[in-house]
């Protein structure tokens, strides 16, 4: 993806109250504040698709991630990164994959998944941890 396109989509998340780099301060203290959230401190969001196909093809292995050098291999997929909360946060990340046409995976920075967001309308199953799925809104 091309300089013009991620920042393109990069306003997309910022017009939904989802600023690129979002820092919520104190992790104690948000957390504190908005008990029972799930919260991801610096999270990472991908274009779904590549994210699989470089799993699959076990090009990538979030155990060991930063130490082989191998981010470089998603980086340019990530649309996104900062603090999120999911609780806060579900019901834009729908619309935005829905805008955008791309499933999208949330992952913490070491690259574990979190969520999937998924293009398609109302779809909910379970891997691993609870999947979003997106609502089409165009």
């Amino acid at each position: 993806m091309d300089y013009k396109e991620k920042q393109k989509i990069r306003k997309i998340f910022a017009k939904k109250g989802m600023p690129e780099g979002a820092c919520f301060g104190s992790k104690t203290g948000y957390k504190e504040r908005n008990h029972g959230n799930k919260v991801i401190f610096n999270a990472l969001i991908y274009f779904k698709e590549p994210y699989y196909d470089l799993l699959k093809q076990e090009k990538i292995n979030p155990d060991d991630f930063f130490d082989n050098g191998k981010y470089s291999l998603l980086e340019d997929y990530e649309v996104w990164q900062g603090d999120l909360d999911l609780t806060k946060n579900k019901k834009n990340l729908e619309k935005i994959a829905g805008k955008i046409k791309e499933d999208l995976v949330v992952t913490n920075e070491h690259t574990e998944k979190q969520e999937d967001i998924s293009q398609r309308k109302n779809i909910f199953q379970k891997i691993f941890h609870p999947l979003i799925k997106k609502k089409e809104y165009y």
